[in-house]
């Protein structure tokens, strides 16, 4: 295995496991970000479009925080291999 500077730096490519991940939390990020907007200037539940919007808030939520917890935890640890030098 190559061990230069620039394969630290680019690691194979980057995996397809991080780019799903990142569209993930992408995705969700948005969708979070668009709810949550909605639930802020909601006064309650008036319709069905309504419970469909909390419904999407909530699905996000776990989908989001997972794949981000597990990408800053790549990232953390592609740093101290960086640093490990």
């Amino acid at each position: 295995m190559d061990h230069t500077i620039v394969s630290l730096f680019i690691p194979h490519i980057m995996k397809k496991n991080t780019i799903n991940q990142t569209v993930i939390v992408l995705i969700t990020a948005i969708a979070l970000y668009f709810s949550g907007i909605h639930l802020a200037s909601m006064e309650g539940i008036q319709n069905l479009f309504d419970g469909f919007v909390v419904m999407l808030f909530f699905i996000a939520v776990f989908p989001f925080l997972a794949n981000a917890i597990r990408l800053t935890h790549n990232f953390i640890k592609s740093l101290f291999n960086v640093f490990a030098i």
